[in-house]
């Protein structure tokens, strides 16, 4: 009798066996995925958002160079992030906190609110920094980092004049008129436009500005920071001492525009020409990229002076916004600004470094 063979058995080895082979091929595949995936090089790993996180950490490069060593010193580009601060000192706050409050009971006074940071090591404190306030010509920031932003999408764009029509309509006034306005029937190049908005406070060169920049570009510049952008509001615009602050931590950073541009943009507030407020309380020898606003509303006069004060002490640069709802005399809004920024240089030092 011939053998008997399990033919059914013996037909299905080899399919068993590529079963086998392909599922540990698909399992070796995917291990190997989650290992690439979760060991490998960090820097093949996309970027988070994260430039204008509360946990970032900064530190000057005195190498960087953006062609100009003079504007150089004005941005210190974000290098990285690790999230490990030490709080800002008790003293410190609490002083600060008890020196709004004092200032806050002086007639003509409604309201103030006060952001600081320590740049360098991103310490921060805040009183009442989520009231909203009219921040008038304080826009005049965003709109020049928008013009900016137009600068390098298109290069060129240097090269145009922009003419002031003769029979444009006089602007809204300012209460401290600058040095030099635009002329009527002249023209001028964006970047001369942007110095007449910025350091004369100019409202003309603020219009004209506003008409050479593409209107997304400015939009933009809110919205990639979080923030409602003027024309997605309706009625009178109103923002933060700490949401407005941002606005110049992307260009001391410089992680929003190149770093000439940054560098450039915050030159041209280093000359702003009003000097009645934030820099009223400090010596006359400190550098300080700031702009100031002023707004009339049915309430009361409202005053403010946000900027970036490049210390001699060891505090290190520092953003200060200071934001004040008064009555109907500026010069004591003035004066409570200049004190809150007198304070700020003179006990930070103290209280922030030296550890309590």
């Amino acid at each position: 009798m011939k053998p008997v063979t399990n033919t059914k058995s013996t037909s299905y080895k080899p399919l068993i066996n590529n079963i086998i082979l392909v599922l540990g091929g698909v399992l070796l595949f995917i291990s190997g995925f989650f290992i690439a995936r979760f060991t490998g090089n960090d820097s093949k790993k996309p970027p988070s958002d994260q430039s204008h996180s509360d946990t970032m950490k900064y530190k000057r490069n005195s190498s960087d160079d953006v062609g100009n060593q003079n504007l150089n010193r004005l941005i210190n580009p974000l290098l990285d992030c690790d999230g490990n601060f030490g709080e800002i000192g008790a003293s410190f706050s609490d002083g600060l906190k008890g020196e709004v409050n004092r200032l806050a009971t002086i007639p003509g006074v409604r309201s103030i609110s006060v952001y600081f940071r320590q740049l360098q090591e991103g310490r921060w404190v805040g009183i009442n920094e989520r009231e909203i306030f009219i921040p008038a010509s304080l826009l005049k920031v965003p709109l020049m980092i928008a013009a900016y932003r137009q600068i390098e999408i298109n290069p060129s764009i240097t090269k145009n004049k922009y003419t002031l029509d003769a029979n444009v309509p006089a602007p809204y006034p300012n209460r401290i008129p600058g040095s030099k306005a635009l002329t009527k029937g002249q023209s001028y190049t964006l970047e001369e436009l942007i110095e007449y908005m910025i350091v004369y406070s100019d409202n003309n060169a603020a219009t004209m500005t506003k008409d050479a920049v593409e209107p997304n570009i400015l939009t933009h510049v809110f919205q990639d920071l979080g923030l409602k952008s003027v024309e997605e509001v309706q009625g009178i615009y109103g923002i933060t001492a700490r949401d407005y602050a941002t606005f110049l931590r992307i260009l001391y950073n410089a992680t929003y525009l190149n770093q000439s541009n940054s560098a450039k943009a915050l030159d041209v507030l280093t000359r702003v020409e009003y000097k009645k407020a934030l820099m009223a309380g400090l010596p006359e020898n400190i550098v300080v990229a700031h702009k100031f606003g002023e707004r009339e509303s049915d309430a009361g006069k409202q005053l403010h002076d946000c900027g970036i004060v490049y210390s001699d002490k060891r505090t290190g640069d520092y953003l200060v916004c200071v934001m004040v709802k008064g009555g109907d005399d500026y010069g004591v809004m003035e004066s409570v600004i200049s004190q809150i920024s007198k304070y700020i240089y003179q006990e930070s030092d103290k209280h922030i470094i030296t550890p309590e």
